[in-house]
């Protein structure tokens, strides 16, 4: 490896693939929540759904079968009365879930108009969770209780709950009743509620479902509820389900959760299973993430493999694949991997993209690490990722650090770069700031970066602007940078504005530029204004020698 350009957090490069960085353990992740969906006003769904001559009757609750005697059902609305009132959100969450499995035909109702009492976002969670062990035995009754409910969001939420549970007895019952609802959001969750629960148990009918639905079931939001269980129990055999898939998003997920969660088992498998796979984007992405899961558990015995692989532009691949997967986890190792990548322009990109990450996750660490970098290239790009991941969340403080990046010239990329995102959020603040800056050259740069947004945003709010500031350099520089981007959107007004220019040889120099851009969209037009121009015979036999193009 070349000598290093990039200096790493806290230790030195050798220090770090000795070892001494602390490799994390990496977490299964849950499955998701179902989606809440945005469209508030769904109809709310009858008591029954649409009958069809292929449609099931609504669901008979089927007699429980005989088990060891239980707690009474005062005993379980007892102790969900007490879990509820738990302070702690995560203890309160263990403890309902706990007692989900006691949630029956005898007590559902009860518990579900307690766990109903919930603020909202606890109510949507624990009521799909109870309608769903109480769907378990009487599928009919709870879904009832489901239909009933008057809010939209909630009601589909809980009959999504209702029809999960009901797949744990009767798959094939559940599926009828949902294909008999209306095409709509509704249907499209109560399918995703059902072939998640079938998956659990039955992956490749899960998978038989979804493919046997064409090109309209081929849904990203299937991948992790067929894939995820299935392949930490079966990789190869989930991933054999996953290279059957038609070429599209869903494949490529797919594929994305064989390999983290079979990496999770056996690296050497699943990086062998990668490798075999046709060289696309889809498998640097692949093979990003095993190198991902073997890293956070050897990041040195990751970081040798792929410096065993030959260089290219397939190795650089998965090595930002890599890297962005790793950011943000364990920026130390999204570090380490720069100096792997041949071009400085790529290596910069890793830079800015780390820096960026990092500052909005853990901002005085990455501004520690940013401040601790020696060659001007690599400053350069972690101080523009640090004021660009800054911005996002608060551009008045990512403007205030841009003052302090000690080289000039990566100043003045972060000051603009600033100026422009905190224009985005709220400009007047942004062009007072800058107003106030004392270093002319900077002042005009700031102004010109934020009058490019605030042209696009919000054209009159800063009109308004430009009348209350006096002529002079600074407004003619403004003026100069918003008619450029008005141009397009409104070349009448540019003009207008670039003739109000105090400075005589900036005003025609921006007239010029403006008409001369203007002729090739609508020559007409501007031929028109440079006959009626108010200006000198000597500019407007200028403007007049200008040809469209």
């Amino acid at each position: 490896m070349t000598k290093s350009r990039v200096l790493l957090a806290g230790t030195a490069l050798i220090a770090f693939l000795a070892g001494a960085a602390a490799m994390r353990v990496i977490e299964r992740p849950a499955p998701p929540s179902p989606a809440v969906p945005s469209d508030s006003n769904l109809a709310k769904p009858s008591a029954t759904p649409a009958k069809s001559s292929s449609a099931a009757q609504a669901p008979a609750s089927p007699t429980p079968t005989t088990t060891a005697p239980a707690a009474t059902s005062g005993d379980v609305l007892s102790r969900f009365t007490a879990a509820m009132s738990e302070p702690s959100s995560g203890r309160r969450a263990r403890k309902l879930w706990a007692l989900a499995s006691e949630v029956n035909a005898s007590n559902g109702r009860e518990i579900a108009d307690l766990v109903r009492q919930q603020p909202n976002s606890q109510e949507r969670f624990f009521l799909t969770m109870v309608l769903s062990s109480w769907a378990s035995e009487a599928p009919a009754d709870a879904l009832a209780y489901a239909e009933a409910i008057s809010d939209v969001q909630l009601r589909k939420q809980a009959i999504s709950g209702a029809l999960g549970g009901w797949a744990e007895t009767d798959p094939d019952a559940a599926l009828k009743w949902v294909n008999a609802l209306p095409n709509g959001e509704l249907k499209r969750m109560a399918e995703s509620s059902i072939i998640s629960r079938i998956a659990e148990t039955n992956p490749e009918q899960a998978l038989a479902i979804i493919t046997a639905k064409g090109s309209t079931g081929l849904n990203t939001q299937y991948a992790y509820s067929v894939f995820g269980s299935w392949a930490s129990r079966n990789p190869l055999a989930a991933a054999k389900g996953a290279t059957s898939l038609p070429e599209g998003q869903l494949r490529n997920s797919a594929l994305g959760i064989v390999a983290q969660q079979w990496a999770q088992q056996d690296v050497s498998a699943a990086l062998a299973w990668a490798q075999q796979l046709p060289q696309t984007s889809t498998q640097n992405q692949i093979l990003g993430g095993v190198l991902q899961a073997w890293a956070q558990k050897d990041f040195p015995e990751a970081l040798g493999w792929i410096e065993e692989q030959p260089r290219g532009t397939q190795r650089d691949k998965i090595i930002r694949q890599m890297s962005w997967q790793t950011i943000n986890n364990d920026p130390e190792s999204a570090i380490a991997l720069v100096d792997l990548v041949a071009s400085h322009n790529e290596q910069d990109n890793m830079l800015r993209n780390i820096s960026s990450t990092w500052a909005r996750n853990n901002l005085e660490d990455a501004k520690e690490w940013v401040l601790s970098q020696t060659d001007p290239g690599v400053q350069k790009a972690t101080w523009s990722g640090l004021i660009s991941g800054l911005s996002q969340s608060d551009p008045a403080a990512a403007a205030a650090l841009a003052m302090s990046v000690p080289d000039d010239s990566t100043r003045r990329n972060a000051v603009t770069q600033s100026a422009s995102a905190w224009a985005n959020v709220n400009p007047n603040a942004a062009v007072q700031w800058a107003s106030k800056l004392s270093d002319e050259s900077l002042q005009r740069e700031a102004i010109s970066s934020i009058m490019g947004s605030w042209a696009s945003n919000d054209p009159t709010t800063a009109l308004g602007w430009f009348a209350s500031v006096p002529e002079g350099q600074t407004r003619d520089f403004a003026i100069q940078r918003f008619t450029g981007s008005m141009l397009d959107s409104d070349p009448s007004l540019a003009m207008q504005w670039a003739s109000s220019i105090s400075d005589l040889k900036t005003r025609e120099n921006q007239l010029y530029s403006l008409a001369n851009n203007w002729m090739r969209n609508d020559p007409a037009s501007v031929t028109q204004w440079i006959n009626s121009a108010n200006v000198s015979p000597e500019f407007k036999a200028r403007l007049q020698s200008i040809r469209p193009r």
